[in-house]
C-alpha cells in the first residue's frame, strides 16, 4: 500500500491511497489500484474518516487473504458471500509505503521537531549540541551513531 499527499489547489491538499500487486503484468498503471482520493479539507478532525477508510481497506485485504468473498461487509452487514475471488489467488499486505509526513499523519509518528532523536537511522538530534541533525560535516557527531541491522536486532 502506498499513501501520499500533494497540493490540490492553493487552499487544499489531496491524499491518494493505492495498492499494487506483485503479480500483475505490464506497466505500473496496469498493476496499481487507487483505493481512495481525499481532499484534506473534507477529512473529519476526529480522525473518523481515516478510521472508516482503514476498516474498509482491512476488510478488503482480509478478503483477499482468505480468497473468498466474506458473508458480511465492513459494517458487519450480511452480504452474499462464499464465492472465490481473485481467480483463486490469495493476497497479503506486505508493505506500507509513504513519506515521513504520511507516517506522521496516518500512523501518529512524531515529527522531527517533536522529539530528541528524530532519525530512525542514527542518533541525530534536534537539540543535542554534538549530534545536531543540521550538521552535515564529515565529522558530525551523529555519523558515529549510525544504526545497523545487528543493532536493531538487539
Amino acid at each position: 500500500m502506498h499513501g501520499d499527499g500533494g497540493e490540490f489547489s492553493h487552499q487544499d491538499s489531496i491524499y491518494v491511497i493505492s495498492w499494487n500487486s506483485l503479480l500483475g503484468l505490464g506497466d505500473t498503471s496496469n498493476r496499481r489500484f487507487i483505493f481512495a482520493l481525499l481532499k484534506k479539507s473534507q477529512l473529519r478532525s476526529d480522525g473518523e474518516t481515516w478510521n472508516a477508510l482503514w476498516r474498509i481497506f482491512s476488510w478488503s485485504m482480509n478478503a483477499l487473504l482468505e480468497g473468498t468473498m466474506p458473508c458480511t461487509d465492513w459494517l458487519n452487514q450480511p452480504i452474499k458471500g462464499g464465492d472465490k475471488i481473485a481467480d483463486n489467488y490469495s493476497a497479503v499486505l506486505l508493505q506500507l509505503r509513504g513519506d515521513w509526513a504520511w507516517y506522521c499523519e496516518i500512523l501518529g509518528f512524531p515529527k522531527h521537531n517533536e522529539i530528541e532523536n528524530m532519525c530512525w537511522i542514527c542518533e541525530a538530534s534536534i537539540n543535542h549540541p554534538r549530534r545536531l541533525y543540521t550538521d552535515a560535516r564529515d565529522d558530525a557527531g551523529w555519523r558515529s551513531t549510525l544504526r545497523t541491522t545487528q543493532s536493531w536486532a538487539k
